[in-house]
């Protein structure tokens, strides 16, 4: 990308979070000055721009006066946001700075449609940057029953451990970069959270008193916060300590489709920075007479290859393709075609439940990754059968006028957005 539209960009970005008609005009004119001298150097040659500067007699009063406009409006925008309170980046420089700190965690998750109660967990997380993630939380559903875990996320060896007492089970899992990452927005790490508030568009919710504490609050409903993200559409807001500059308190709204609507109320507080930790707090204790249903889980990259997999182990097991991609109706789909009731011969292939479930939610992972990630993905295992090689089985947007499309038969081929609409008028639901 050209200098100019970095520029340009920088600039929008900025008049975006100014809080005033004025600072706008200012860097509206900020805008229109760079511009100018844009066009202005368009008939020169277009040397290295130090050099430019000091060689170039003509250029240099209007370099200078570019500057000192560009120094004027920045510092205005710095006092400003000084004399309100607290700048959001700081927030996160602040975090990035912290060795090690806890949080407690609420999360209310209810189908209105089905239940006012819903499902309730409360816990409490442990971060070090030098360890890892530790997080122990009791859920209770609807029925009044309780469940406890302890969760522990360990990059360093990236492995993930979940335990539940209740069940004298355990189960581990080998985990990729992007599986960690998604790991630590799904528990709302606050450091997860500011970073992805900052490529959003936010606004202030002023200055109030929590628990004694002077705060200025940020919110963001930007759909930009949900894309490419373990959750739907999101509505976020924190609240920052104007004196430490760190987070006292945080919530999220989320309203997800899972066959039918499902609200997930997120609450983070009792924030306690560069706690003491021990190496051995994030050593999982797994006592002896605990036992795990599937061994190790090595939890695959969401890609292409992984959901072709997944589609060859499903239909060698069904003899087709699932209904869905996700929701309470795919994993019944896949109970039953697992469960012992079921009247087939089990597969030579798989084993193991894990040869079955890893390729499978690899599967449904990549799906919901294409889904977030706003790359207009379809799917027609309802009407496609193995033996359909000329169907669409599954497709998703790779550039403005391809898509990526997974056949029947589950080769693979890139085609235009014309040739995918004449393949698609063949599938049984296109009447």
């Amino acid at each position: 990308m050209k200098s100019a539209d970095n520029m340009k960009r920088v600039f929008k970005s900025a008049v975006v979070r100014t809080r005033s008609a004025s600072d706008e005009a200012v860097f509206e004119n900020v805008r229109t000055a760079y511009e100018r001298s844009i066009e202005d150097r368009s008939t020169q040659p277009t040397p290295i721009f130090g050099r430019f500067i000091m060689n170039s007699p003509r250029t240099k009063p209007a370099i200078a006066a570019i500057v000192l406009v560009l120094v004027s409006a920045v510092v205005l925008l710095l006092w400003q946001d000084a004399g309100s309170g607290v700048a959001l980046a700081e927030v996160l420089t602040k975090i990035e700075q912290i060795t090690a700190y806890t949080y407690d965690i609420s999360i209310t998750r209810t189908r209105p449609s089905q239940s006012a109660t819903g499902t309730k967990s409360t816990g409490t997380a442990l971060i070090s940057r030098d360890h890892g993630m530790k997080m122990t939380t009791e859920t209770i559903d609807p029925n009044n029953e309780s469940t406890s875990r302890e969760i522990y996320v360990l990059p360093q060896k990236r492995t993930m451990v979940m335990i539940e007492p209740q069940k004298k089970s355990y189960q581990r899992y080998k985990l990729n970069d992007t599986m960690i990452e998604r790991f630590r927005e799904q528990c709302n790490d606050p450091r997860s959270m500011i970073k992805k508030m900052l490529i959003c568009e936010y606004s202030s919710l002023g200055q109030s008193v929590i628990d004694g504490i002077n705060v200025e609050g940020f919110q963001t409903t930007d759909p930009a916060y949900s894309e490419n993200s373990a959750f739907g559409q999101a509505d976020v807001k924190v609240w920052v300590d104007v004196k430490t500059r760190l987070p006292v308190r945080s919530e999220i709204f989320v309203t997800e489709q899972i066959d039918g609507e499902v609200r997930t109320h997120r609450v983070l507080d009792n924030y306690q920075w560069n706690v003491p930790v021990d190496a051995a707090e994030f050593e999982p204790d797994i006592p002896d007479d605990y036992t795990t249903r599937m061994g190790d889980i090595t939890v695959p990259a969401f890609t292409e290859e992984t959901a072709i997999k997944g589609f060859k182990v499903f239909a060698d097991l069904a003899g087709a393709y699932p209904n869905n991609l996700g929701g309470e109706t795919f994993f019944k789909e896949l109970g039953e075609l697992l469960g012992p009731t079921r009247d087939r011969k089990p597969s030579e292939k798989y084993k193991k439940v894990s040869d079955v479930t890893t390729p499978i939610g690899g599967l449904v992972a990549f799906y919901q990754s294409l889904v977030q990630g706003k790359k207009d993905p379809a799917y027609y295992g309802q009407f496609v059968t193995p033996k359909d090689a000329d169907l669409v089985l599954m497709r998703w947007k790779v550039s403005d006028d391809e898509y990526r499309v997974i056949f029947g038969d589950r080769h693979a081929e890139t085609v235009t957005a014309d040739v995918l609409k004449e393949l698609e008028k063949k599938l049984p639901d296109s009447d």
